[in-house]
């Protein structure tokens, strides 16, 4: 399975092509059409295990399960993206209770939230195109 180099990226939802990955001031993620960068640092390339740093504010992605929602937090926490069919589209979750990112629709501040899926990710997957995100590499 195909996996990102450590970098800085721009994080796009592939079925609203226009909505990237975006701290919102309440330190909730959002849908957006200014994309925020995102520093990925891989820290496990064999289990595709990942920090993601918004390089604005300074605050690690993270899934907060109680509100159902993807945050900012001061501390790192460990993500894990799945190369969906082709090796460019991302499934982005955390591994822990298989809860992954989705956007519900694609207006301007859109939460982004999260869905817990029963069993494993993995090639029989089947996701729609709001739960898979590609990863634009900023030079």
């Amino acid at each position: 399975m195909k996996m990102i180099p450590t970098g800085e990226y721009k994080i796009c939802n592939v079925q609203y092509s226009d909505r990237y990955f975006c701290m919102s001031g309440n330190r909730e993620f959002v849908g957006h059409d200014v994309p925020h960068i995102i520093r990925l640092n891989v820290l496990n390339e064999r289990e595709h295990l990942v920090t993601l740093l918004d390089v604005r504010s300074q605050l690690f992605i993270g899934i907060d399960t109680t509100e159902g929602k993807v945050k900012g937090y001061r501390d790192p926490h460990l993500i894990q993206l799945y190369a969906h069919d082709d090796g460019v589209r991302y499934i982005i979750y955390e591994r822990t209770d298989f809860n992954l990112c989705y956007l519900k629709d694609g207006g301007n501040w859109t939460p982004i939230s999260i869905e817990q899926i029963n069993g494993e990710i993995n090639g029989d997957t089947n996701v729609s195109d709001s739960r898979l995100w590609t990863f634009e590499r900023v030079e």
